[in-house]
């Protein structure tokens, strides 16, 4: 598999693999640079950065501020389809794969205790 933010070339892998998001100055910093791109834009220049936004949000593990980037973009251009997926991903509250890492991670729940 090609490192993280790399490109692949070899048939069945992902051609793009999201960068590390355990580096969290690197994660703080991609958030602050769509916070800034989509503040400039204007009209439907936003959509695009708003809409990475809500993706850069969620694979952070900050769902309601992604719900709100997505929106705005939905608001400016119902029709854009990266937006319109991130929107529906939201909605059924699908978890990022850090997310089930964690899980894996945890044990398993002890007997359930019996109230009196």
């Amino acid at each position: 598999m090609p490192p993280a933010g790399g490109r692949g070339s070899e048939p069945g892998r992902a051609i793009w693999t999201p960068p590390d998001l355990d580096d969290l100055e690197l994660a703080e910093a991609v958030e602050q640079l769509l916070v800034d791109l989509a503040v400039r834009a204007d009209g439907p220049a936003a959509v695009a950065p708003l809409t990475l936004l809500a993706m850069q949000c969620w694979a952070c593990g900050n769902g309601a501020a992604a719900g709100v980037a997505v929106d705005r973009a939905l608001a400016i251009d119902p029709a854009y389809r990266m937006a319109t997926l991130v929107d529906q991903l939201l909605r059924a509250g699908l978890a990022p794969r850090w997310a089930a890492d964690v899980r894996v991670g945890d044990e398993a729940p002890g007997p359930r205790r019996r109230w009196s």
